[in-house]
Parts: C-alpha cells; sequence; structure tokens
C-alpha cells in the first residue's frame, strides 16, 4: 500500500493513528507544512519501506521505536526543525539504505550502532549540531556511497578506515573542527569522486597516496580535492599530477610550502578555478600551468612566488587572474586576454611600464596594479577600456598627467592614483642615467640608483644642471573636468602627487561617492561649496596648504561642506570649520532666518560668522552677543545655542519665536542678559534657569510661559533686571510665579514694579492694618 500526500499544503500534526496503517510499505508526506513531534505510533509500521517526511515543521525528537520498522529502506527527514540526538536504535534497522537526517537542530554524537547497518549507502547528516568525532564503525560500511557530514561541530580525527570503504565516492567533512592528519590510507578508496575537508583544522602534510585515486575503472577517479582552509604543511605532492580527471583542486588558505609541481599541467580537465593562494609557495610558477586551457580563473595570490610570469601568456582561457602579494618583477599584458575580467597585479616586485595599447583588454573590469613598480605615464588608450570598474594604479612610479580619457570610462567605480611622488633625485656620473646630457633633446629619461632601481620622469620634471640631472617623478597637473560622465564612482584617491589647481565642483555631484582622497597635494582655490552634497562621504583634504577662502586669504571651508559633511577630515579644525557657525546655521534655519527683515551676512558660505549681523564675537572668535531684536524672527528657539558656551548676551525681544526656552539653557554659566520678551514663547520655565549664576537681566514678559521662576541672584538689580508676566489679569488661571522679580506684567501689557501677585497681597493687608489701627486711636 502506498499513502501519497506529498506538496498538499497540509498543516497541523501527525496523528498517532498513523500506526493502524500496518499494511503500508511507502509513506509520501514531504512538502508540507506538518509540525509537532513525530509520533512513536510510527514504530509499528512493520511492513513499512519508505518513510519522507522531509521539508515540513517537525519539532520534537526522532521517536526511538523507529528502531522497530526492520524493512526500513529509506528515512528522509531533512530540512525540519528535530531537535534531540539520533536515536541508537536506527542501528537495528538492518535493511536501511538512506538516511538522510540534514539541515535540523539535531546534537549530540554519531551513534557507532551505524555501523550495524551494513546496507546503507547514503548517510547524510549535515546541517545539524553534531559534535562528537567520526565513529570508527562507519568503516565497516562497504556499500556507503555518500558520507556528508559537513557543517557540523565534529572534532577528532578522521578515521583511517574510510580506506577500507571500497565503494565510496563522496567524502564531505568540510566545515567542522575535525584535527590531525589527512589518513594516507584514503588513497586506497578506489571509487572516490569527492573528497572535502575544507575549513577544519587539519595539519600535516597532502599524503602523496592521494595520487592513487585514479578509480579502479576508466570511468572513476577523484574529480573534487578540495583541502583549503586548514593548516597542512609540506609541499603539494607531484602525485597529484597523475589524477587526469580531477576538476577543483582547492588547496588555498593553507601552510603548504616549496614550489608548484609542473606535474599540475597535467590536469587537463581542471574547471574554472585554480587556487593556491595564502599558502607559502616559493620559487617560479611552472611553464606548464600555462599550458591548461581549461582554467579561467588562477589565483595564486599571498605566496612567495618570484621572477617572471611571462609564460603565463600562452593560456588565452583566463577571465580572473590574481598573483598579488608575491614578489614578481615582471608580468605580460598578453593581447590574446580578450576574456580577462579581473587582472590583480598589486603588492610585488613589478618594474615595467603600463603598455601603451590597452585595447585588447577591453574585457577588463578591474585592474589592479598597487605597490608595484610600474613607471611612464597613464597611456590615453586607457579610454578603450570600456567596462572599467576599479581601476588602481596607486603606490607606483607612474609620472605625467592624469589623462582626461580616464573620465569617459563610464562604469568606473573606484580610480585609486595616489603616492606617486618620489621627491627630485639628483644624478651626478654620466653612467647613471640612460643617455649623456648633451645627447638629451626631450621626452622621458631614467637614471640609476645606487642600489641598482631605476627612476623615471618625463620632460616637464627633467632639470639639467650639467653636470647633474635631476629628475622628479611625479603626477602633476590638474585634477581633469568631466567627473559627470563617471555617475557610478564610490572611491576617488588621487592623494599624495602633485596635482595642482582647483577641486572640480561637479564632484560634489557624484552621488555615489564614499571616499573621497585628495590630501598632499599642492591644490588652490577654494573648497566647493558642492562638495556639501557629499554628505555621507569620507572627505579627506589636508595637506593642500594653498587652499584658501573664496573671497579672503583665510583658511575656511565653505559653510555647507562644514554642516553637512560628517566624514571631512578638517571637521575639527577650528580654523577651516569654526563649530560655532555651525550652531548658528542650526539657529538660523529653526527661527525661519530666511524671512528675517536683516540678516546680512547669515549662512553664507565663505563668510566669518563673527561678522554675521546681530553676531559679536571675543578675540578668540568666540560668541559672546547675540543681538537680533525686532528682525523677524520666527519658527522656534534652537536648541543648539546652549552650546555657545561663552555667550553672555542674548536679545530676541519683539519677535515671533514660538515654541520653548531650551531646557539646558542652564549651560550658558556666562550668560548675564537674556530677553525674550514679546513673542509666542510658550510651555514651562525651564529648572536650569537657576544655574544662570551671573544673570543680571531677564526678561521674559510678553509671552505665553507658565511654572515658576526659580530665585534668581539679586546682583546688580534694577527696576527692570528680572521682568515677567507674573501680574493679574493673566492669560492663565494662575500668573506666573516669580519670587525674584522686580517687575510684573499682566495680559494687558500693564508692568508694575512690585514684585508679584502675593506681595499685592501683602501690601494691601498691611495697609488695611494700619488703617483699623489709625481708626481705633481716633475714635476710641
Amino acid at each position: 500500500a502506498r499513502l501519497d500526500l506529498m506538496r498538499n499544503g497540509l498543516d497541523g500534526t501527525m496523528p498517532p493513528e498513523i500506526g493502524m496503517l500496518s499494511n503500508v510499505q511507502t509513506m509520501l508526506l514531504e512538502v508540507n507544512n506538518i509540525n509537532g513531534a513525530i509520533p512513536s505510533e510510527v514504530g509499528m509500521l512493520q511492513n513499512l519501506l519508505y518513510l519522507d517526511l522531509y521539508r515540513n515543521s517537525f519539532d520534537g525528537t526522532i521517536p526511538t521505536e523507529i528502531g522497530m520498522v526492520s524493512k526500513l529502506q529509506n528515512l528522509d527527514l531533512f530540512a525540519n526543525n528535530i531537535v534531540g540526538t539520533i536515536p541508537t536504535e536506527i542501528g537495528m534497522v538492518s535493511m536501511l539504505n538512506d538516511l538522510k537526517l540534514y539541515d535540523n537542530k539535531i546534537t549530540g554524537t554519531i551513534p557507532s550502532e551505524f555501523g550495524m547497518v551494513s546496507t546503507l549507502r547514503n548517510l547524510e547528516l549535515y546541517a545539524n549540531n553534531i559534535n562528537g568525532t567520526i565513529p570508527t564503525e562507519v568503516g565497516v560500511l562497504q556499500d556507503l556511497q555518500t558520507l556528508a557530514l559537513h557543517h557540523n561541530n565534529i572534532n577528532g580525527t578522521i578515521p583511517s578506515e574510510l580506506g577500507m570503504m571500497f565503494w565510496l565516492i563522496n567524502v564531505r567533512l568540510h566545515d567542522n573542527i575535525l584535527t590531525g592528519k589527512i589518513p594516507s590510507e584514503l588513497g586506497k578508496a578506489k571509487h572516490i569522486e569527492e573528497i572535502n575537508l575544507d575549513s577544519n583544522l587539519i595539519t600535516g602534510t597532502i599524503p602523496s597516496e592521494i595520487g592513487q585515486l585514479i578509480g579502479g575503472f576508466a570511468w572513476f577517479g577523484v574529480l573534487r580535492l578540495i583541502l583549503s582552509n586548514n593548516s597542512l604543511t609540506g609541499t603539494i605532492p607531484s602525485e597529484i599530477g597523475s589524477l587526469p580527471q580531477l576538476e577543483q583542486l582547492h588547496l588555498f588558505t593553507n601552510r603548504l610550502s616549496g614550489t608548484i609541481p609542473t606535474e599540475v599541467g597535467n590536469l587537463k580537465a581542471l574547471e574554472a578555478t585554480f587556487n593556491l593562494s595564502s599558502n607559502l609557495l616559493t620559487g617560479t610558477v611552472p611553464s606548464e600551468l600555462g599550458l591548461v586551457a581549461t582554467i579561467k580563473k588562477l589565483d595564486l595570490s599571498r605566496n612567495g612566488l618570484k621572477k617572471s610570469l611571462l609564460h603565463l601568456g600562452e593560456s588565452t582561457s583566463y577571465t580572473y587572474l590574481n598573483v598579488s602579494h608575491n614578489v614578481f618583477t615582471s608580468f605580460p599584458f598578453n593581447d590574446a586576454w580578450r576574456e580577462l575580467e579581473t587582472f590583480d597585479l598589486s603588492n610585488n616586485n613589478i618594474f615595467q611600464k603600463i603598455p601603451e595599447n590597452l585595447a585588447p583588454l577591453s574585457s577588463l573590469k578591474d585592474l589592479f596594479i598597487s605597490n608595484n613598480y610600474f613607471y611612464g605615464s597613464v597611456p590615453n588608450s586607457i579610454r578603450s577600456l570600456v567596462r572599467m570598474e576599479r581601476l588602481h594604479l596607486d603606490h607606483n612610479a607612474l609620472y605625467g598627467t592624469i589623462p582626461d580619457d580616464i573620465l569617459s570610462l563610464v562604469r568606473l567605480r573606484e580610480l585609486k592614483l595616489s603616492h606617486t611622488r618620489q621627491g627630485r633625485q639628483c644624478f651626478h656620473h654620466l653612467w647613471e642615467c640612460s643617455m649623456i646630457i648633451k645627447d638629451y633633446k626631450g621626452g622621458d629619461l631614467c637614471c640609476y640608483r645606487n642600489d641598482g632601481t631605476q627612476v623615471c620622469a618625463d620632460e616637464s620634471k627633467v632639470e639639467i644642471e650639467d653636470p647633474d640631472i635631476c629628475l622628479t617623478p611625479e603626477i602633476y597637473g590638474t585634477i581633469p573636468v568631466g567627473f559627470s560622465n563617471t555617475p557610478y564612482l564610490r572611491v576617488l584617491e588621487l592623494s599624495n602627487n602633485a596635482l595642482t589647481g582647483n577641486i572640480p565642483p561637479e564632484i560634489g555631484a557624484l552621488s555615489r561617492l564614499e571616499v573621497l582622497d585628495l590630501t598632499n597635494n599642492t591644490l588652490t582655490g577654494s573648497i566647493p561649496s558642492a562638495l556639501g552634497a557629499l554628505a555621507d562621504a569620507t572627505v579627506l583634504l589636508r595637506g593642500n596648504e594653498m587652499i584658501r577662502g573664496q573671497s579672503t586669504n583665510t583658511k575656511i571651508a565653505p559653510l555647507s561642506v562644514c554642516s553637512n559633511m560628517h566624514g571631512l577630515d578638517l571637521l575639527d579644525d577650528p580654523t577651516w570649520c569654526p563649530p560655532e557657525r555651525n550652531l548658528l546655521r542650526e539657529f538660523y534655519e529653526d527661527a525661519k532666518g530666511q524671512e528675517w527683515t536683516i540678516a546680512t551676512g547669515w549662512v553664507d558660505e565663505f563668510s566669518n560668522h563673527c561678522d554675521w549681523y546681530g553676531v559679536e564675537c571675543n578675540e578668540e572668535g568666540k560668541i559672546v552677543n547675540l543681538t537680533l531684536g525686532n528682525v523677524g524672527l520666527s519658527g522656534r528657539i534652537s536648541s543648539a545655542i546652549v552650546n555657545l558656551t561663552s555667550l553672555e548676551k542674548v536679545d530676541f525681544h519683539d519677535n515671533d519665536l514660538k515654541g520653548s526656552i531650551p531646557s539646558q539653557i542652564g549651560n550658558l554659566l556666562n550668560l548675564s542678559s537674556f530677553i525674550i520678551s514679546y513673542n509666542r514663547i510658550t510651555g514651562t520655565i525651564p529648572d536650569r534657569l537657576a544655574d544662570l549664576s551671573q544673570l543680571q537681566i531677564l526678561h521674559l514678559h510678553g509671552n505665553r510661559l507658565q511654572g515658576t521662576v526659580p530665585r534668581l541672584s539679586s546682583k546688580g538689580h534694577t527696576k527692570s533686571s528680572f521682568i515677567t508676566d507674573c501680574g493679574s489679569p493673566s492669560v492663565f488661571d494662575v500668573p506666573l510665579d516669580c519670587p525674584s522679580c522686580t517687575m510684573c506684567c499682566n495680559s494687558r501689557q500693564e508692568c508694575d514694579i512690585t514684585k508679584s501677585k502675593t506681595d499685592f497681597g501683602m501690601w494691601s493687608l498691611v495697609f488695611i492694618g494700619s488703617a483699623v489701627l489709625f481708626f481705633f486711636f481716633v475714635f476710641f
């Protein structure tokens, strides 16, 4: 009998009555939404051969009663939420072929009882939380073809007994914490097609016996050997060349040393990627490697490989070529690499020119030659690299100007052309240079340093001071105009060159820009206001001593730049970006400065904020007085003013300000006068007014404030020192309470020098009491 309810959208739990289906041989409930635990009653299904419950939402544990289903051949419970351990009773299911428990939340160890299931062909327990070791008993499973234990927490060593498993095809133990050595006995498993031990803690050497995995029949043989991300040492065994059917060989991120064996040239079936990066390999790259035409991606980076790689030019199949972080001295730019997309030569000792003709490399998206000794100018043929996205030419010995052709690369995302300045170098002997002084007629000139290295410069940077020749190799000239053609640009690094002229304003329109580094050049002019649009970018401009303000000879950055750009390196320099200027801008915006009747100088990009109307500064450039009475202020009083800590006088009388008094007004410890009378300010009086110990004038009347004015200092009082709306009648049921006021005003805008309504009552009582006493003495 067969129960097939797969892919029916079933939900709910699996009923215990399922155990009554005693004649069912095939139960297919996969790919539904069934939840809850698997009922123990499944153990009653004595005739069951296939139990497929995968891709549901089962939780709970695997019932131990599963061991009673003696005829079971396939148990597929993968892709659920099953927890707990694997029951040892599964070892009693002697006819089991496939056990697939992967992609659950199973814990505990692998039962050694699996060794009793001699019929087992596929054991797939990956993507769980299984720990412990791989039991040696699996070695007796002669029919096992797939051992998939990856993505767990399995530790210990790889059992040598795996070599006894005659039909073993796939060994997937990657992403665990296995230790120890790769057992040489694996070489005896004649039918293995895949060994994946990636991302473990395996040590020791790669056993030479690995070369015996050529298969017992012509169609067998290891296809995938993945040993990357371990701590393997020693050399790459030449016997690897005996695996002609090998399609994938991953040995990267180990501690392998020695040379690359020439036998790798025998691996004619290698597919796509050959990666030996992040090892300790030395010597030269064998020419035989260039003959493996199937390799599309070659990564030899982060080793100690040396000398030339000219012979790699014989291969025309590369799409990715990374030989960075080695000690190569030369490398080809092969015209036949028409499919090459990524070319990384960075961090080597390459001393050569960039080829004049780059047109054959028109498929390039990424060109990295940073940190070498490339010399010469950037060729105009750079414009032919129309697919270029990342161009890193920095930290070389390049010279000349930046060609406008770079800006024709409309897909460009990163341009790094920094650190070319090498300083002026003079040579005193004729034989140190490529020609004698009298023969020099212009053009590039190269001379040799004492250590044998060469330095070159173009004609404009060659100085003849007979008998000396002096060279100044560097990128110079102006930053080209036309960055609007590169809208995808994210990184622009042109630092540590000899660039002159102005910063092109259109750089500010590069909305995707994340890094702009122009430090340590000789740029002039002013910082463009347009850069203020780069609010989220890191913008580095230090080391350009000739940049000034727009209309003055002082160093000052545009207000919009200092206000909007949190990643500006000049932001913490009060000369370039006075912090109080930014605070005044916030005040201006909150008080609707565009509506003021007088706002001379306010928020001008390059003007000194101390020259703005109503602003007075001390000798240190700190704001001390802010006098803006009757000029049309509206909006609200910005909380930014509480950070103007040198402020002594504030006068905002007769405006249309709303909102409340900033609660942190007590920060202004130097404040002696605070006048905000005749506005429309509301809210309660801040308690921190009491902190203003220097306050001599406080005018809060003509507003709609409530609460109590804290008791204030009596220092320097006059009749008009402290004035609030503490008189009657009031716009509120209870007038403002101000025990320290020298004058109270009421809702009729009448002001009296008596202090408060409480004092009015007190004097009334005194008067009435005096009258009564006078009457008593006269008439009695």
